[in-house]
């Protein structure tokens, strides 16, 4: 396999396992992970594959954006890309920067996640900063709609696309 192709897949993996979606479900997690995986966080803690499956699904998803990718082959079927990355948690008014490093095992049939570190860095560039200020907008957006709903608060989308229709009518 080229390493341009290994790259490709590397990236969209790594960009898979930041997704919210990814992060809430200890199955996609699993079969991402590989059994022997290891992390370094940028905190200096360290987590096993089982710590990981616990952890992240009880966990509010932050907003991270990644970039400069790099990929290097390290043997026939072990390859490390690093990147560097931006996290914004719902909790903290500032995002905290990183460079990260995963190692990946090709299993024979699908690539896995044996090894990820991330190193606290300097705040830098965002390459995407526009795109990580629509999705934290959103997320908060969703995060009221949520509480609106749980209060009672909250409009079904046929009311609200009745007040939509109305107020365009308004208008012309």
């Amino acid at each position: 396999m080229h390493t341009a192709t290994i790259k490709q897949q590397l990236i969209e993996l790594e960009q898979l396992l930041v997704q919210p979606a990814t992060r809430l479900s200890a199955e996609m997690l699993n079969r991402h992970l590989a059994d022997d995986f290891y992390e370094i966080a940028a905190t200096g803690r360290c987590f096993g594959k089982a710590d990981v499956l616990q952890r992240l699904p009880s966990e509010t998803p932050p907003v991270i954006t990644q970039q400069d990718f790099t990929c290097k082959v390290l043997s026939d079927g072990l390859a490390q890309l690093t990147y560097r990355a931006i996290i914004q948690r719902t909790q903290n008014d500032r995002p905290s920067y990183s460079v990260r490093s995963s190692i990946y095992r090709f299993n024979g049939e699908k690539w896995q996640m044996i090894f990820h570190q991330g190193t606290v860095c300097e705040p830098f560039d965002v390459v995407e900063y526009d795109a990580m200020q629509e999705k934290i907008e959103l997320l908060e957006e969703l995060r009221m709609a949520e509480a609106q709903l749980s209060s009672g608060a909250g409009v079904s989308n046929n009311d609200a696309r009745a007040q939509v229709l109305a107020r365009i009518s308004e208008l012309k």
